[in-house]
């Protein structure tokens, strides 16, 4: 099983609002890795 799919088995058995949770999570990773990016 790669990593995407063992991710998303495990995100499918969350309520809504971990489903949620995780998402926001995923997203403040995201800006957070963006905004390293960016020079002072």
């Amino acid at each position: 099983m790669s990593l995407e799919q063992e991710l998303l088995t495990k995100w499918r058995s969350l309520s809504q609002d971990k489903q949620e949770e995780v998402l926001n999570f995923v997203e403040f990773i995201g800006l957070k890795n963006s905004a390293n990016k960016i020079p002072l």
